[in-house]
């Protein structure tokens, strides 16, 4: 993707796309393929795939997502956007210095008079 960015772009937006990138291989790497030892999850497969009415929705999660579940309904927006980024924790974007713009609008320039 970054090699299709235009100069323009390369500039405004390489820093953050870099560590944005670094950020995401640090948190998915490689995880080996392994069979599956929740016995709780495979009754809920099999009750969806099996019965004749089957739930609308089931839910499977260990406590602490309960928790984080219950306090997004309850935390009022403004708060939850807080936590979320806290936890979530991935990289920012910064706008350019006036420099950078600057130097940006030069090089425009001298593209278009070419």
């Amino acid at each position: 993707m970054a090699a299709n960015f235009s100069t323009e772009q390369h500039k405004f937006y390489d820093d953050y796309f870099e560590r944005f990138n670094q950020h995401l291989k640090i948190i998915s790497g490689f995880k080996a393929p392994n069979q599956m030892q929740d016995r709780e999850l495979l009754k809920k497969f099999e009750h969806a795939l099996t019965n004749a009415h089957p739930k609308p929705l089931y839910i499977h999660e260990p406590w602490r997502y309960k928790i984080y579940r219950l306090l997004s309904q309850w935390c009022p927006p403004v708060i939850m956007d807080l936590l979320i980024l806290k936890f979530v924790d991935m990289p920012t974007y910064h706008q350019p210095t006036e420099e950078q713009e600057e130097s940006l609008k030069t090089n425009s320039l001298k593209i278009e008079k070419s």
